[in-house]
């Protein structure tokens, strides 16, 4: 499932990870008809089109990742994965029904601003 060739102290998070991933598989196929897709939020950087993440932020064992290729392949149904700040900014857009707007500078690092306003509805 994951990549074990990292040694170190980190083998007990990929353990926890692929513990995980079984966990998530079982509670998916006791509910199987109830759920009609899986959304993972995850830090670092996350190529959404290829479910891969790249430079996992303060977990660095999930570099070179396809958590979303790994449980659409045991769930067989859709999986997205997304970055969790922008999974943070998508829920509070869609749960509390505000307009916001991104804005992403790049200066050596990212900074991410959000801008919210009410709807008038």
């Amino acid at each position: 499932m994951f990549n074990h060739n990292r040694g170190g102290p980190q083998c007990w998070c990929i353990l926890f990870f692929e513990l995980l991933l079984e966990g998530m598989t079982k509670v998916y196929k006791e509910n199987e008809k109830k759920v009609k897709g899986i959304a993972i939020s995850c830090p670092g950087t996350v190529d959404v089109n290829a479910g891969m993440i790249y430079h996992g932020g303060a977990l660095p064992y999930l570099h070179k990742q396809n958590l979303a290729g790994l449980l659409q392949d045991q769930c067989n149904i859709p999986v997205t994965i997304e970055n969790d700040a922008k999974s943070a900014a998508i829920f509070i857009q869609m749960s509390l029904h505000v307009n916001f707007k991104m804005m992403q500078t790049y200066l050596g690092h990212c900074i991410t601003f959000l801008k919210f306003s009410k709807k008038i509805v």
